[in-house]
């Protein structure tokens, strides 16, 4: 088989490419690259829209991504990214993630209700316990998380406070 004519077909199955453009900005980031790492995450969201039906973790990554840098401007960018996207997962980390980084945006942009609505809805998630994972007695007992130490749930604990 002629080498270039496997690249061609590889080449023109984009289906990895979404995937390929979040890790290529995750490494981007910890090269300190931020700008370029930006650039990935958004062509990876791009990718995304054209593939609908494969789905990653982007837009997680781009919210925590902008969240890292302190890029204020693309708080409601963000945020209009995570609803577009946005379908009741079974997975209560991605609901979580969901509602967590809403609420925080929300609450940097100064829309204190919705920041509390949002961030009630992800620590609700963030305690849910599923009595069926018989073989994980951690997630039964602790809900999503081993501990609670994770950065978006102080972040939603102080918004809570509030």
């Amino acid at each position: 088989m002629d080498a270039r004519i496997g690249a061609q077909e590889i080449k023109e199955d984009d289906f990895w490419e979404q995937e390929l453009c979040l890790y290529e900005s995750k490494c981007l980031y910890n090269l300190k690259e931020n700008v370029k790492a930006l650039e990935k995450v958004y062509e990876s969201i791009e990718w995304r829209r054209k593939k609908s039906n494969v789905q990653t973790d982007n837009i997680y990554w781009l919210a925590e991504l902008v969240l890292r840098l302190k890029k204020e401007s693309e708080y409601k960018k963000c945020i209009g990214i995570l609803k577009e996207f946005h379908v009741e997962s079974i997975f209560p980390l991605h609901e979580y993630w969901h509602h967590g980084y809403i609420a925080i945006f929300n609450d940097r942009l100064g829309n204190k209700d919705i920041a509390e609505k949002e961030c009630i809805l992800a620590l609700n998630f963030a305690e849910y316990k599923n009595n069926s994972l018989n073989n994980s007695e951690p997630k039964r007992i602790l809900g999503i998380f081993r501990n609670k130490e994770d950065t978006i749930y102080r972040k939603l604990l102080k918004i809570k406070s509030n």
